[in-house]
């Protein structure tokens, strides 16, 4: 035990012979008091007030509760010792460490940084080792179920396209088939015309048509009924109205 604190005391002298607390007068006093108290074993007497009226000149009428000049000055002295130990006191054995909330100090034991040696043999790999030596390794390809069923995924996607063309084609054809109808259906204005010859024959057995003849009918000596020249445009009549010749009469069997 007394070799333990022989060593806390000499961790002190160290951090309090320091340039950092050279700089920090009012933080080393506080320091060197509560590791005092601490050595004498009186870590109960260090107490918000005892602090503020035996080191920091606080009167006897201090109040804590609208006086932080305690909290401040011990949150300072953290910050000093936290860069003392990253700093000038990185190889030191001891860490002096002050609790957050609270007062007394504790002596920590510091452990050695890890080499690159002891980590290689441990197993554990420094980040920047790894980044700066280690070539980057690929990743196992033992997931094959997993690219399979990646394929897999991509055929509701082809069946969907065939899908689409089928319709498509479906609808291309049905086109061109009401198409087809329709242009099988132009005849029709030709059947009218036939009908209404037909009409105009009333049941005769041929029908007669009297080229160039301005009227409807003729009627000629045996009683045949011949139809005036119709249908045509353009050009002039050249057979009397009275009476056509013979070889102007056209007959055209009825089918």
């Amino acid at each position: 035990m007394a070799s333990s604190n022989h060593q806390e005391k000499n961790e002190l002298e160290h951090v309090l012979g320091s340039g950092i607390f050279a700089k920090a007068p009012r933080q080393a006093k506080l320091l060197k008091y509560i590791c005092g108290e601490y050595f004498q074993g009186r870590t109960d007497q260090i107490k918000e007030y005892t602090l503020a009226t035996e080191v920091l000149e606080r009167g006897a009428d201090f109040d804590q509760n609208r006086d932080a000049i305690v909290r401040v000055e011990v949150h300072r002295l953290r910050k000093k010792l936290k860069e003392y130990y990253e700093g000038e006191g990185a190889g030191r054995p001891l860490e002096i460490m002050i609790d957050s909330g609270k007062y007394v100090p504790r002596f920590v034991g510091r452990g050695k940084a890890p080499t690159f040696e002891a980590e290689a043999n441990s197993g554990y790999a420094h980040p920047r080792a790894t980044r700066n030596h280690a070539p980057p390794q690929p990743p196992p390809d033992e997931d094959t179920g997993s690219k399979g069923w990646a394929r897999f995924r991509t055929w509701p996607t082809a069946v969907g396209a065939l899908a689409l063309l089928v319709v498509l084609g479906s609808l291309f054809l049905g086109f061109r088939a009401h198409s087809g109808t329709r242009t099988k259906a132009s005849p029709a204005p030709a059947a009218a015309t036939a009908a209404a010859l037909a009409g105009i024959a009333g049941g005769m057995d041929s029908v007669r048509i009297l080229c160039g003849y301005p009227q409807d009918r003729y009627i000629d000596r045996s009683g045949n009924v011949w139809l005036g020249d119709r249908y045509y445009s353009g050009g002039d009549a050249s057979i009397p109205a009275a009476r056509p010749r013979h070889g102007d009469l056209s007959e055209l069997p009825l089918r």
